[in-house]
């Protein structure tokens, strides 16, 4: 059985004050209906639920979460007022406190944007935090485009990619400028394969390049590049088939890849059509959450310290399992 996709935006939240390096221990879950779940990743219990009532305006949309580069910083989340019935949109960025339950608009562009031509999928943000810049990735009439909002000039740009298929989420780099995208969604063909982008904001200079996977070349996968302590890594999901999916080391500069995970499909299920892993850059983990196919009732686990290589797999209870049978709209995000 095949549930309907929904969209995810994953992340793994430390308990507050633990120090860099610990392991995760969270996952911190933000529906679109705006009740935030977060769960025992070792354990599976619900630890905390409880209503945004800023998202329960049908004016108001949550787009992206921005990860916290430390486990005391708010969640930043994307999104924005619709207006004009629809045909127009305010971009804004709110600081929200899971703990103590406050949510705080942060900035926001006052300007009107055209949304008849555009889509995107709810996805972690790419920021800078340096001059108040979120980039989203999406599509433009059938291309991929980076949305660039600068929140301190009030003004959007869109910037044309290579290649087909909207990238799926972007990581940026405040030392180089430099935005780099990795792996693309629905690209007809693309077995084993990433084509990595790089866009420098201060010069509008863009790069690509193609990096090959040692992969089974019978299987469809859907690809997310992530970067840490300035390195990448990508982590393959199939779409097709049944095959594994891939966790790899990646230099983009010399086109090589190192293998750092293999995880079996095991009768499960992605809980997200195209980004069923979370990455943690607190701490340095990047993690694959799945669903047991048959009732939804486990989620598999598999945890890559990206430290020191080790994986961990496992499962848990999923204290999400309505949800999923529900089909519900879900952001899972990174504290």
């Amino acid at each position: 059985m095949k549930i309907q996709v929904f969209t995810v935006l994953l992340v793994l939240q430390s308990l507050l004050g633990v120090s860099i390096a610990a392991v995760p221990t969270t996952l911190n879950v933000f529906d679109n209906t705006g009740v935030y779940y977060a769960i025992n990743i070792s354990s599976g219990e619900l630890i905390s639920k409880h209503r945004i009532n800023l998202f329960l305006s049908d004016l108001v949309e949550l787009n992206g979460v921005i990860l916290p580069m430390s486990a005391s910083d708010d969640f930043l989340l994307i999104g924005g007022n619709i207006t004009d019935v629809g045909e127009s949109y305010i971009p804004i960025i709110w600081s929200y406190n899971v703990l103590n339950k406050t949510i705080v608009q942060k900035s926001f562009i006052n300007v009107k944007f055209p949304q008849f031509d555009y889509q995107w999928s709810p996805q972690i943000a790419s920021y800078d935090s340096i001059n108040n810049i979120v980039y989203l990735n999406g599509d433009l009439n059938g291309g991929p485009v980076l949305l660039k909002f600068d929140y301190n000039q009030q003004k959007e740009d869109v910037i044309t990619l290579p290649g087909m298929g909207w990238y799926i989420q972007s990581t940026y780099n405040e030392t180089t400028n430099i935005c780099y995208m990795g792996g693309q969604k629905d690209v007809l063909g693309q077995f084993g394969q990433m084509l990595v982008v790089t866009y420098n904001s201060v010069t509008g200079d863009i790069s690509s390049n193609n990096i090959k996977f040692d992969i089974p070349d019978s299987c469809y996968y859907s690809t997310v590049m992530y970067q840490y302590n300035s390195k990448f890594y990508a982590a393959l999901t199939a779409d097709t088939g049944d095959c594994s999916a891939y966790v790899f080391e990646v230099d983009i500069v010399g086109n090589t890849t190192t293998l750092l995970a293999s995880i079996p499909n095991d009768d499960t299920v992605q809980i997200d059509g195209y980004m069923s892993f979370v990455f943690d850059p607190v701490n340095g983990y990047i993690v694959m959450v799945a669903s047991s196919a048959e009732d939804y009732t486990k989620l598999e686990i598999c945890m890559v310290n990206l430290n020191t290589y080790d994986v961990d797999l496992y499962a848990i209870p999923n204290a999400l399992v309505q949800q999923i049978g529900n089909d519900e709209d879900m952001f899972m995000t990174l504290s």
